[in-house]
């Protein structure tokens, strides 16, 4: 009965971070995530793999710590920032957002625009230049908040091996490490919310079976 109580509670508290979380994000995007969550069945069963692969990794790697995922491309163009962007609106849907921290990079860097962002105001972020900020750092809002958008290496990132995961996006960059391509820029919102409610998944069945 103690046990059960424990457990019990303990899966409250679980959910209390999703209803605070939930309300940062804008209605609209709340609505977009729901409705990505539909195209799961679309998914490959190789992506799917590769996807579950990914969300196993980051829940074992939960710690003190916010483990990192990085989306790395050579040139951190839209690839990557938009699916740094779509794992992070997915992590804090599920009240997750604090225990990892999720970024994209490149090998290199380019001084260009990131169109791709605009994709994302179909789905209720308002992205616009960064006030005061260069040409190409974008401020995307998400709702109570934003994130500052721009382009930056991996090497600038100073990981520590031991706490993160590089995901490569882009073919032929490396034979190590987690790879995950992706056809076209629009299933890279449905396939990162995908990883989000996989983690979440696995995190709520750790604690129903201990």
């Amino acid at each position: 009965m103690k046990t059960k109580m424990i457990l019990t509670m303990a899966l409250l508290l679980l959910c209390l971070p999703l209803t605070t979380h939930s309300q940062e994000l804008r209605g609209k995007i709340q609505r977009s995530v729901k409705e990505l969550k539909t195209v799961f069945p679309q998914i490959s069963k190789e992506k799917i793999q590769l996807l579950d692969q990914l969300a196993a990794r980051m829940v074992s790697n939960m710690g003190e710590t916010p483990y990192t995922v990085v989306f790395v491309d050579q040139d951190n163009d839209d690839m990557g920032q938009l699916a740094m962007i779509w794992l992070r609106t997915g992590l804090m849907y599920y009240g997750l957002y604090d225990r990892f921290k999720v970024e994209s990079a490149g090998l290199d860097t380019a001084n260009e625009t990131l169109p791709g962002l605009a994709l994302l105001k179909n789905d209720g972020f308002r992205v616009s230049n960064a006030q005061g900020e260069s040409l190409f750092t974008y401020s995307v809002r998400y709702g109570s908040d934003s994130w500052t958008i721009n382009r930056k290496t991996l090497e600038s990132l100073h990981l520590d091996e031991d706490s993160s995961v590089k995901v490569y996006v882009q073919d032929g960059l490396t034979d190590r490490n987690a790879e995950v391509l992706f056809e076209n820029k629009a299933v890279i919102a449905g396939e990162m919310i995908y990883v989000a409610t996989q983690v979440d998944a696995i995190i709520k069945a750790k604690m129903n079976n201990p």
